[in-house]
């Protein structure tokens, strides 16, 4: 690929990754991004891109598979170690994420995307454009299952869900409330709710079932 190419894309990418962040992604149309872009050829973001959706794949696929390479090594590094317990597993499985409140290049924006992926704020559907990214047997849902045996499948996959979405919304809310703090009260503030986000993930994969709940379950099997 031409290198003027790649910066385009790259500008385009930026540009869109912070207006559907910021607008919503249903609220932001190809046009607003070709202007706010400066792309004097109005049929740009089709050429690099194909559609919406391409471009929100494009977002996607800048930040993800970062994420998942550095996600596989921590959670390698915690069963090399001999010592696997849940805490540790959900710490090396968020890290990755956590660290993107503080990426630059768009961190924030990625995160504020995702929260809306996962409160289907959209019409576009991550896990069918990317199931990759959500696998149920990539080396995360393995060690769920090994650490919570006694779960039902079914509702491990719902919580897994439940998780997912509880882990960017916590992070959207941190990045919006310690921007409005001092730097020093900024840092502790937001480890407290990391460390809360994790005891609720914990919480949310090792709570016993309800006899509702299992009814349920066994009606809907």
């Amino acid at each position: 690929m031409r290198k003027d190419t790649i910066k385009t894309r790259k500008k385009i990418v930026a540009v869109a990754e912070k207006l559907f962040a910021e607008c919503g992604i249903d609220g932001v149309s190809l046009n607003e991004v070709t202007r706010a872009s400066a792309q004097r050829n109005k049929s740009a973001l089709t050429y690099h891109f194909g559609s919406k959706e391409g471009l929100m794949l494009a977002i996607i696929d800048k930040h993800a598979p970062g994420i998942i390479e550095k996600r596989n090594k921590l959670l390698q590094e915690v069963l090399d170690s001999g010592d696997v317990t849940l805490e540790k597993i959900i710490r090396a499985a968020i890290e990755p994420v956590i660290q993107k409140l503080d990426d630059k290049d768009g961190g924030v924006y990625f995160l504020k995307i995702v929260a809306q992926l996962a409160s289907n704020k959209s019409n576009f559907s991550l896990f069918e454009e990317r199931p990759e990214y959500l696998s149920s047997d990539d080396a995360l849902m393995r060690a769920l299952r090994d650490l919570t045996a006694d779960m039902p499948e079914d509702l491990r996959m719902m919580r897994m869900m439940q998780a997912f979405s509880m882990l960017f919304h916590t992070l959207v809310y941190i990045a919006d409330v310690t921007a409005k703090k001092r730097k020093g009260k900024n840092a502790r503030l937001k480890q407290l709710f990391i460390d809360n986000l994790i005891d609720s993930l914990m919480a949310i994969a090792t709570l016993e079932p309800s006899a509702a709940t299992r009814q349920q379950l066994a009606l809907a099997g």
